[in-house]
């Protein structure tokens, strides 16, 4: 089972919205996880969808050590344990 990078950012966009991730690193190609993230989300400032068209990364929050971190949307493997397909 897979699921399209659309409903992907669908969800990682909604208000109050957990999630976990699993996504591959430029630096080392290694993959990294995270159980539970948020969106980081900061008031005043472009809806996060536009930013995502502009950059191609997404601004998270790991829930577990209070972290921030951007990830490529490119690079993201797998949301909530199920593989991402770009394709859809």
């Amino acid at each position: 089972m897979k699921i399209s990078i659309r409903s992907v950012l669908s969800e990682i966009n909604r208000t109050g919205s957990v999630f976990s991730i699993r996504y591959r690193r430029i630096s080392d190609a290694l993959g990294g996880h995270k159980k539970r993230c948020s969106l980081l989300v900061r008031s005043g400032q472009l809806n996060e969808r536009k930013k995502w068209n502009r950059s191609g990364q997404v601004r998270l929050t790991d829930l577990d050590t209070g972290e921030k971190f951007q990830v490529y949307i490119d690079l993201l493997t797998h949301f909530n344990d199920i593989e991402i397909d770009h394709r859809l």
